[in-house]
């Protein structure tokens, strides 16, 4: 009991819960209907997918990166096999991505301030910023993998810093020394 308490008063256990909570309300308070037009394109495009048809082909709809087609594919299957709309799948699946580029970006964050500096900043211009899940939970934007992978190649060039301090000044000391045989 007294772990899931420590648990509840960690600043990144509240910045997801009220992220959650905030993505959780507008799902059961705005109709389905109220999505962006792509989001129904998304659905036409995975019909024709599972019929085995190539949507490049067969409609105008496409302006997307077939990664992004693949993902609508393996996202209306799950949905399929859950039985549930591809649009509720859809904004699970960009959710939890979205958790996962705040995780990263705390992280990130964490490095060089402590918590309680910023913990406002994310919870008031991520977790209730409603653009934020707006763009996720009604637009379905897709963007937000894009930012996952910009948060996670920083955590990672972080630790790279941060671990291999030696490797890395190594690595900058030939990129002077290049620098200067080349000027």
């Amino acid at each position: 009991m007294q772990k899931i308490i420590k648990l509840s008063q960690h600043p990144l256990f509240q910045i997801f819960a009220i992220s959650l909570m905030a993505r959780i309300l507008f799902m059961v308070f705005v109709p389905t209907g109220a999505r962006s037009f792509d989001t129904f394109s998304w659905e036409s495009i995975a019909k024709i997918l599972e019929a085995g048809g190539n949507p490049y082909q067969t409609t105008g709809l496409l302006n997307w990166p077939p990664f992004w087609m693949q993902i609508v594919f393996c996202l209306s299957k799950i949905a399929h096999w859950l039985d549930v709309s591809l649009f509720r799948t859809l904004q699970v699946f960009l959710i939890t991505v979205e958790l996962s580029v705040i995780f990263f970006m705390v992280k990130i964050i964490q490095e060089f301030f402590p918590v309680q500096k910023f913990k406002l900043a994310v919870i008031f211009g991520i977790a209730i910023n409603p653009a934020a899940f707006l763009l996720i939970c009604q637009h379905g934007n897709f963007d937000i993998l894009v930012s996952l992978w910009i948060v996670l190649f920083v955590y990672f060039l972080i630790c790279l810093f941060k671990y291999y301090f030696i490797i890395d000044h190594f690595f900058i000391d030939l990129i002077c020394l290049f620098n200067h045989s080349f000027s």
